[in-house]
């Protein structure tokens, strides 16, 4: 996790998506919960 977290911040990225879950370690890197909308249009 935390070579991820090193590349990701060497090449410029602002965010890193942790995904699914709120396990302690998430949180340990500074996760912050997000709000997440999921929509479904059938035709």
């Amino acid at each position: 996790m935390g070579y991820l977290l090193k590349w990701a911040n060497e090449n410029g990225r602002e965010t890193f998506d942790f995904m699914r879950g709120n396990e302690d370690y998430k949180y340990k890197f500074g996760a912050l919960d997000r709000f997440v909308m999921r929509a479904s249009l059938e035709f």
